[in-house]
C-alpha cells in the first residue's frame, strides 16, 4: 500500500481503488466501500466488488437512515461491528430503502466499518461486507483499521502536494509577472520617446501571461474622434486592424469601457 501510495503523487482515487481492493480481499469480505462525510450523509467514493444493482443506489445518493451502521460511524467516530444485518433497526423496523437494499439485493450480513480519523476529525470510513453470518476475527479488525490509517496518511500526503503545487504555481506566476514587468521597463528606458516598441512589448507580454490567443491595444482620442487599435501582438493581422475605427456611440463596447475606467470583460 505505502508503494501504490508514493507511486500516485496528488491523486487519491488509485489509491483508494487499491486500498478497498487488497482490504477486502485480505479480510476475506465479499465486497467493499469507502465512504467521505458531509452534510449531514455519506457519500461512497470507492467501491469494489458492489453487485451492481447497490453500487448504482449507492453511487446516486440520498437520504442515509440515522439508524444505518454508517452513521453510527459518523456519530461515535468508533467502529462499527455488525454480526448479522438483518438484525439492524435500520432494515428489521424501520425498513429504509437503502437498508432494504442493502440485505436483499447485495446481500449483506455481517459487515464492519472503520473510522479515518485525522486529528479528531472524522473524515470517512472503510467499510467492508459479508453475504454470511461470520463476524470479523480480531487480526482483519486490525487489519482494517491499519488499511483506515493509511488511507488517512495518503489524504494528507496529497494535501500538503497541492498545497505545495499550487504555492510552486504562484511563485511562478509572480516570477512571470516580474520578469514581463522588467521587459516591458527596459523596452521603455532603450526607446526614450517612442510608444510603439513600449506598447508591443506591453501587450506581448499581456496576452503571454494570461495565455489569450492575440491581443489588441486602444487609444481613446476624445469623445469626438475615433476609438483606434494602436497596435496588436500580431503583425501580420495590423493591415486589417489598423483600418477600424469605432464611432463613441453609448450603445458600443470600446467606447462605454473606456467610459468606466475598470476592466471590463465579455464574451464577444
Amino acid at each position: 500500500m505505502l508503494q501504490i501510495i508514493s507511486g500516485s503523487p496528488g491523486e487519491l482515487q488509485p489509491v483508494f481503488d487499491a486500498m478497498l481492493e487488497k482490504a477486502t480481499r485480505v479480510c476475506e469480505a465479499n465486497f467493499g466501500m469507502m465512504f467521505q462525510f458531509g452534510e449531514g450523509t455519506a457519500r461512497p467514493v470507492a467501491l469494489f466488488g458492489v453487485p451492481q444493482a447497490y453500487a448504482e443506489l449507492a453511487q446516486r445518493g440520498g437520504h442515509v437512515s440515522e439508524h444505518a451502521p454508517v452513521m453510527r460511524v459518523a456519530r461515535t467516530k468508533q467502529m462499527v461491528h455488525v454480526a448479522d444485518f438483518t438484525n439492524e433497526h435500520a432494515y428489521a423496523v424501520e425498513r429504509h430503502p437503502m437498508a432494504v437494499a442493502g440485505a436483499e439485493i447485495a446481500g449483506i450480513r455481517t459487515l464492519l466499518l472503520v473510522p479515518m480519523i485525522k486529528h479528531s476529525e472524522l473524515i470517512g470510513a472503510i467499510a467492508i461486507y459479508r453475504q454470511e453470518v461470520r463476524p470479523f476475527t480480531d487480526r482483519q479488525i486490525a487489519l482494517l483499521q491499519n488499511f483506515a490509517s493509511q488511507a488517512v496518511i495518503a489524504i494528507e500526503n496529497t494535501r500538503l502536494l497541492n498545497e505545495l503545487r499550487q504555492r510552486t504555481d504562484d511563485l511562478t506566476e509572480a516570477l512571470e509577472q516580474q520578469t514581463a514587468s522588467s521587459e516591458v521597463l527596459q523596452v521603455i528606458s532603450s526607446s526614450p520617446g517612442e510608444l510603439e516598441p513600449v506598447f508591443e512589448a506591453m501587450l506581448a507580454n499581456a496576452v503571454r501571461i494570461c495565455a489569450a490567443k492575440f491581443g489588441m491595444l486602444y487609444l481613446w482620442e476624445g469623445m469626438l474622434s475615433a476609438l483606434s487599435p494602436f497596435t496588436m501582438c500580431r503583425p501580420h493581422s495590423w493591415k486589417y486592424a489598423s483600418a477600424l475605427r469605432f464611432a463613441p456611440v453609448r450603445t458600443q463596447l470600446l467606447p462605454a469601457w473606456f467610459k468606466r475606467k475598470r476592466p471590463f470583460m465579455s464574451p464577444i
